[in-house]
């Protein structure tokens, strides 16, 4: 049976006024894929297979590892934009309500009765 952990560390990073904000930095995505089970059905030369299979192995859980880590990269990436997308959206909503005369403590007895 095959078994595979992960391990994904991020940095949460400080809040600024800056346009565009990461609300994370990804430092590592790692797997660490521990077997592989396959077998070859009717293989015409099993004296070869057999000698390759040790190499076979090792190729098959070098690209299941790479291709885990990098989609699961570029997955917390695309959500790093959607959050960015959101923090700005919802940035420019309160300066437009603040802009419109609404005072703070206003703003946030209408987000606290109905969240976004």
């Amino acid at each position: 049976m095959s078994e595979i952990s992960c391990k994904i560390q991020l940095t949460f990073l400080p809040w600024t006024d800056s346009k565009k904000q990461d609300i994370y930095r990804i430092d590592t995505v790692h797997y660490n894929v521990n077997d592989v089970d396959y077998h070859i059905d009717e293989a015409r030369h099993a004296t070869l297979y057999k000698m390759l299979s040790p190499v076979i192995k090792g190729q098959v859980k070098k690209q299941v590892k790479d291709q885990l880590e990098e989609k699961t990269r570029t997955m917390l990436e695309q959500f790093q934009l959607q959050l960015n997308n959101l923090t700005t959206r919802a940035k420019l909503m309160y300066e437009e309500r603040l802009k419109a005369g609404m005072n703070e403590e206003r703003l946030l007895e209408d987000d606290v009765h109905h969240p976004w």
